[in-house]
Formats: C-alpha cells, structure tokens, sequence
C-alpha cells in the first residue's frame, strides 16, 4: 500500500482517484463520505468540549433542523469549518458580519461603530469594542448524529419536467439539531444593560439563520424576529425522506420545493415561461446558467417539537413516514426591503400559501394561512 493511502480524506485533493466525497454514485454501497465523517470523528477530542474564557459572555443558541458553515477548503462540497480539538466551529468573523447586519438595523450609526467598529463621519478608522469568538457545539453528541447530508437540485424538475447538467445530488457534511454556545467579549467594562441589547442584537442576526444553504431551512433557530413574514400551522403524516443510508429524516427543504414550484405555476398564467423561471429565481432564489445563484428574497424555516418518523412496509419495501402535531412553518423575508416591498410580499406569501392547501393538506385550511 502506498503512503498517499495512509493520509486522510481530508487533506487529500478533490480530484478522480484521490478524496471526492462530493459524489453520490448511485448503486455503491458505501459513500466515500462516510469514511471522511469516521475519520473526522476518530481524530476529534470527544471527551473535553471546547470552552470559551471566564471575561466571554456567551449565549446558547438550538438549531432546528441542520446547520453547515461552508469551511471552502474542498472544491464541489459543502462541509463545516472545523476548530480547536477538531470540534465543528462558526468562525467569529461570520457571527461578527451576522452581527453587523442586524447592528445596522437596530441600533444607531454611533453604536455601530462603537461596537463593531468602522470610519466615522469624518472618514477616521475606529476600532469596535466586542469581540466575537465564534461558536461551538455544547456537548459531543453532534459526533453520534447523521453528519453525512444530501444536497438533490431539482428545481428544473419541480418547475416545468426538465432536469438541467447541475441538478445531480450531491454530498454535503452538516450538523443535526446542533446546539451552539456563541461567545462575545468586549474591550472595555460594560453594564448588565447594554450586555442584554448586545445579545437582542445577536437574536435578531439569528432571526434569518447562519451558516449555508439557510433560506432552505438550514441554520435556523426557532425565532425569526422581523424576519419572519408569516407562521403556517401544520399536523398530520405522510412520506418522509430518506438519507443516504436510507433512514428516513423530515426535511423542511421540501416546503421550499413546493413554494417554489407553485409559484411558478402561478407566474407561468400571466407571463411567458422565462419571465416566470426569473421572477421565480428572484423570489426563492436558484441557479441563472452563466449569471451563478442567485439569493431569492424568500426562505422557510421550520420547528416541529412533536414529530415522529417510522417506517412502513407496502410490499415487503419499507418506506419512511412521518407524523407530527403542531409544526410551525415559517415564510422569511431574506433580504432587507422597504415598507411597500414587504407589504407585497407578505400579500403574495398569503395567496401562495392559499393555493398551497391542497398540497399541504386539509390543516391549513382549517387551521388558518396566517398566525402571528
């Protein structure tokens, strides 16, 4: 065996013959990705959490359903930064920009600078006085969890029956239900108050999510602030998704796949088929050819603490299916927009979701489109 076999899938290069955990390659029994996760895993230090300083205030945060931090270490796959003992981080540069935009927002010019710091009127360079430190998972059952994930583009397919070059799946590392502890310091002394607006501050950068992919329900939290243009209550059951390894998993991606596509049946009645495919892509965002993605103005998050997933078998094949009571779909604005822009989107939002009952089941309409 050659030396270059010994290295690990994750300092080896992202070409054919060496580490392309990106590929699903259908029929083959195990993913390359797998042995990635367990070699990732093995070199963790499971057994000490990271921890931050006694002068870092810090703030847990739950994620209801995956969260990624794309590290862009690997050509063609999305996988998290990794830090100190191996652990998953978001890095504080990223929580520091999340920050930023919910800074700019909230709080005054004079405030943004003094705690995030940035030129003055006068065009001076000023410091900020907080420190973002990132954030950790609290404990180690992150590493027991499903951290092998599936990315399936259909969005050709879902909106007029065509399947375009890019819309193979692909592979994905992210986190399941993570819970973080999220770290921030200042250079100077300040009091107990000024600590609670720092921390409404981080709830309302968290109110859109963090990390990748998160307008399709990745790195969201179960409060969306401002950002969340309507709340649609769900219950019942039905077929459930599966993983690679063939376990099923509720995937709130699915609400976006189905926004999506009747979206564009609605635009496809009034405009021609390219002015639908674009404002389509302008609404919940996707890939415009040579233009690269495009990030829509729409996302959905979801929390569902009463879901179960089982398995049924038709004809000795088992499917997946799941059942849940009280699962709370949230419709988010991922963009920020003015007053007239808002208030058409949240009436587009509303005749959509509408149109969706059908597809969603007999509880929306019976329950209500809206919930605030």
């Amino acid at each position: 065996m050659p030396d270059s076999d010994n290295i690990p899938l994750m300092y080896q290069a992202q070409v054919g013959g060496r580490s392309q955990i990106q590929r699903l390659i259908p029929g083959q029994p195990r993913q390359q990705a797998y042995d990635w996760v367990d070699e990732w895993v093995e070199g963790c230090d499971r057994h000490k959490t990271p921890e931050f300083g006694d002068h870092i205030q810090t703030k847990e945060c739950t994620f209801t359903w995956r969260m990624v931090t794309n590290s862009g270490q690997d050509g063609g796959v999305i996988r998290p930064v990794i830090g100190e003992r191996g652990w998953a981080y978001f890095p504080g540069s990223s929580m520091k920009g999340a920050f930023l935009r919910a800074c700019r927002k909230l709080a005054t010019p004079a405030q943004v600078l003094t705690y995030c710091g940035g030129k003055d009127a006068e065009g001076n360079l000023h410091p900020g006085i907080l420190r973002f430190h990132g954030g950790y998972p609290d404990n180690n059952e992150w590493l027991d969890d499903s951290l092998v994930d599936v990315v399936h583009p259909q969005e050709g397919w879902q909106t007029n029956g065509t399947k375009e070059n890019h819309e193979t799946p692909k592979i994905q590392i992210s986190l399941y239900q993570p819970k973080f502890v999220f770290g921030i310091s200042s250079t100077k002394t300040i009091g107990s108050d000024e600590w609670t607006r720092i921390w409404e501050i981080w709830e309302a950068a968290l109110g859109r999510g963090i990390g990748s992919r998160v307008s399709a329900g990745y790195g969201q939290t179960k409060s969306h602030g401002a950002s969340k243009l309507r709340t649609v209550m769900l219950q019942g059951q039905g077929l459930c998704s599966q993983r690679i390894d063939k376990v099923g998993e509720f995937r709130p991606n699915m609400f976006k796949a189905a926004l999506r596509g009747h979206t564009r049946r609605l635009l496809s009645g009034v405009v021609d088929d390219a002015t639908a495919d674009k404002l389509t892509r302008q609404l919940w965002g996707g890939f415009a050819g040579h233009d690269g993605s495009v990030v829509g103005l729409l996302g959905v998050a979801f929390s569902a603490p009463e879901l179960t997933v089982d398995v049924y078998k038709y004809d000795n094949n088992p499917m997946p299916i799941y059942e849940t009571r009280d699962l709370s779909l949230n419709i988010l604005v991922m963009k920020d927009v003015s007053e007239s822009e808002l208030k058409a989107l949240k009436n587009f939002v509303i005749q959509l979701l509408k149109l969706g009952a059908s597809h969603f089941g007999k509880s929306i309409a019976s329950r209500g489109v809206e919930r605030t």
